[in-house]
């Protein structure tokens, strides 16, 4: 009776989808999976790096960079570039993906200097005051 009702309201279309799926559910659900654990280990390639990028300011810089701004962040990287292919070499994931989403980037010097701008490395100093 469930299945009469719920196939009554998805109509042809949505029924022919809905046995697709029950057909390969196995696949389907196999690949949402792979790609769930992708994601996740992309971010984790993603906080190591952060935490390199952390690491280096600090050193050179020392410890009280929190009051620090966007501008100051930008000003410092277009003097002092970091090393993006030491970076690159810091984790061994040959994927990254930005913070909060679930899109995924191979890691190259172009992608993460796109992912780490001043305004995220920013925001890196400024979450550690919290």
């Amino acid at each position: 009776m469930i299945d009469t009702i719920s196939r009554g309201l998805l109509g042809k279309v949505g029924s022919a989808i809905l046995d697709f799926y029950i057909e390969n559910a196995l696949w389907i659900n196999g690949l949402v999976l792979a790609y769930a654990l992708i994601v996740v280990l992309a971010n984790y390639a993603r906080q190591q790096i952060e935490g390199e990028i952390k690491q280096y300011f600090n050193k050179i810089y020392g410890q009280n960079l929190m009051n620090k701004g966007e501008a100051w962040f930008k000003k410092t990287l277009e003097h002092n570039r970091l090393d993006w292919e030491a970076l690159a070499r810091s984790t061994w994931i040959p994927i990254v993906s930005k913070n909060h989403s679930i899109g995924l980037r191979f890691k190259s010097t172009g992608s993460l200097e796109e992912i780490f701008t001043p305004d995220y490395i920013s925001t890196l100093f400024a979450d550690e005051e919290e």
